[in-house]
């Protein structure tokens, strides 16, 4: 895999060959470009899934940014999955009524010492909805945010995996949740509460093993329990491998 990922917008295609071309010429070879014939996406590939797991696994990631590029929402997953690869997080609004009742005063505290804007949005259905930010990414990176983030780095890099695969499930990009991937959304539903998966992504989950219940109901299957991936069958049980847990 390339150690650079030029992150780019379409729009101005004619710019990421350029810098390639120089980066190249002053020892920067080891570069991915999705245009580029012998290193970027082949005919035929799931593009947004290529794209997201290339600024996953680059060292670095140059984007070129423009008006173009700071308006598409794709630019910005590639920066973001880099980040979180890195170990970095990023901001995220969050709509109030999905913060636990016993969570409030302590979110309102912060709120009251700018730690956290409130703000009042409209949410995928139009609808207005109360929502919070973290006032700015620097916070996260200090204590007592960072500690919380750190523990639960395994789960929140995960999810916002799983995310990504949702998305791109609803644009045709790719299938629902299958063997080992199944098995770890499972077992995270087991161990961490509701609350802290989005609704569109416990649907999506769901959906899959509903199909699966619909369609196998007694077939050897793929399942995480007390933190351990294990094939599951009516006669037989065989622990395969770890998976994650809180």
């Amino acid at each position: 895999m390339s150690r650079l990922f030029i992150s780019h917008s379409s729009w101005n295609n004619d710019k990421p060959v350029g810098v390639r071309d120089w980066l190249a010429k002053n020892g920067w070879d080891d570069v991915f470009l999705d245009l580029d014939p012998e290193r970027g996406i082949a005919a035929g590939q799931r593009w947004k899934e290529a794209l997201k797991k290339a600024a996953w696994r680059c060292e670095v990631v140059l984007a070129l940014v423009s008006k173009e590029w700071l308006a598409s929402s794709w630019c910005k997953a590639e920066v973001d999955a880099a980040r979180l690869a890195a170990g970095e997080f990023t901001r995220r609004v969050s709509p109030r009524d999905t913060i636990p009742t016993e969570a409030r005063p302590l979110i309102d505290r912060f709120a009251d010492q700018r730690l956290l804007i409130r703000d009042r949005r409209k949410d995928a259905k139009g609808k207005d909805v109360d929502v919070l930010e973290v006032a700015h990414e620097a916070l996260l990176r200090q204590s007592p945010f960072s500690d919380w983030l750190a523990e639960d780095r395994e789960f929140l890099v995960w999810r916002d995996r799983l995310g990504q695969a949702r998305t791109a499930f609803e644009s045709e990009q790719r299938d629902l949740l299958a063997g080992r991937e199944l098995a770890i959304a499972q077992g995270y539903l087991q161990s961490r509460v509701e609350r802290e998966f989005e609704p569109a992504d416990l649907n999506f989950i769901r959906e899959r093993v509903a199909a699966d219940d619909k369609r196998t109901p007694r077939a050897a299957r793929m399942v995480c329990r007390d933190g351990e991936v294990a094939l599951q069958h009516p006669r037989m049980e065989t622990v395969a491998q770890r998976c994650p847990r809180r």
